[in-house]
């Protein structure tokens, strides 16, 4: 209970910088500062499929943006097709695509999709940890956090 209660402390945390932003920049901005500073997960990658991103003080690591017809995105047709935050251990090329020179470092990984089935792209979440994310794991705030993105981002 006491986990869940601080992650819930968490979201709105990100509920809250996310509402006091006033452009796409300042979004991507909270979104990554959000992730390394309240949740502590400096590993951590946002793809937008087809947005044209703005300059802003949000890492050029964080952030990749995609064209809707790239070929990789193909590969993460099943998570797509979910709609569902997915968490465990993935290829290695999506860690390669995702992580770059920091892939050999990833033990596991949250993915979220963001939009209707992925249209906006995904976020993914890495750690070192292998049994940091895990099948098992509920994905409630997973999913509750890539909504918020997927607003955040949308507006």
């Amino acid at each position: 209970a006491r986990a869940n209660e601080l992650l819930a402390q968490k979201l709105h945390q990100f509920t809250r910088r996310l509402m006091r932003t006033r452009s796409l920049a300042e979004t991507l901005t909270q979104i990554e500062a959000s992730l390394r500073e309240d949740f502590d997960a400096s590993l951590s990658r946002l793809v937008l499929v087809g947005i044209d991103v703005p300059k802003g003080d949000f890492s050029e690591r964080f952030l990749r943006s995609v064209a809707t017809d790239d070929a990789i995105l193909r590969s993460f047709e099943n998570l797509f097709a979910t709609g569902k935050p997915r968490c465990g251990q993935v290829r290695d090329s999506h860690r390669e695509f995702l992580f770059s020179d920091e892939a050999n470092d990833i033990g596991s990984v949250a993915l979220v999709p963001l939009g209707d089935k992925g249209s906006l792209g995904l976020l993914a979440v890495g750690s070192s940890d292998r049994n940091r994310f895990h099948l098992g794991m509920s994905t409630d705030f997973l999913a509750r956090m890539g909504e918020l993105v997927t607003d955040a981002i949308a507006q």
